[in-house]
């Protein structure tokens, strides 16, 4: 008899595991704190510095997806714009030269930010933008570059992008359910 339980119960244990496991948010890590993973156009992407280095060295303006690990070198005014949404802007080093630096922008609606100090350990996942060639994707950055959308997405046709700072995730604290999405495109429940 006690044979019999436990081959309908190790089973049915199973299959509720990898049920709860199919329901989680996507891309999460079993931990609520850990990274998830860094999602690319079609595939997981890894730290990669050298790659976003490349990227800011080249004539590119186009938004690229990037995953960048590195020290905050520089803490820069929050800045709001005219709808009433806030972000924090810092600059993370990348490199060892004096220009291996990229700026991180992060939307307060997706939760608060702890108090930054220089030196700091971020990693970032989002979309690079180098804004000295692209000054229609916004203002140029002190930088030359920035990485943003480093948040938990809520269009369906968009990555979630986050940010950890000292082992510690950021920017999936918060639902914001008025984030403007493509025209036809479904916002994530």
């Amino acid at each position: 008899m006690g044979n019999t339980w436990n081959t309908k119960l190790i089973p049915a244990i199973l299959a509720l595991t990898l049920l709860a496991s199919l329901n989680s948010a996507p891309a999460r890590a079993a931990d609520s704190n850990a990274a998830p993973t860094c999602m690319g156009t079609d595939s997981a992407l890894t730290i990669d510095n050298e790659r976003a280095l490349e990227l800011k060295n080249s004539n590119s303006g186009a938004a690229i997806r990037a995953n960048v690990a590195g020290k905050v070198e520089r803490i820069f005014k929050e800045q709001c714009n005219s709808k009433g949404t806030c972000h924090d802007h810092f600059e993370i080093r990348l490199g060892e030269n004096s220009d291996d630096v990229l700026e991180v922008v992060y939307s307060m609606d997706f939760g608060d930010l702890p108090k930054l100090q220089i030196g700091d350990d971020v990693q970032a996942c989002g979309d690079f933008i180098n804004t000295n060639v692209n000054p229609k994707r916004g203002p140029a950055s002190p930088s030359g570059a920035i990485i943003h959308w480093v948040h938990r997405s809520t269009c369906m046709d968009h990555e979630s992008g986050f940010v950890t700072i000292n082992g510690t995730l950021f920017g999936f604290d918060k639902d914001r359910k008025n984030q403007a999405c493509k025209k036809g495109v479904a916002p994530r429940e």
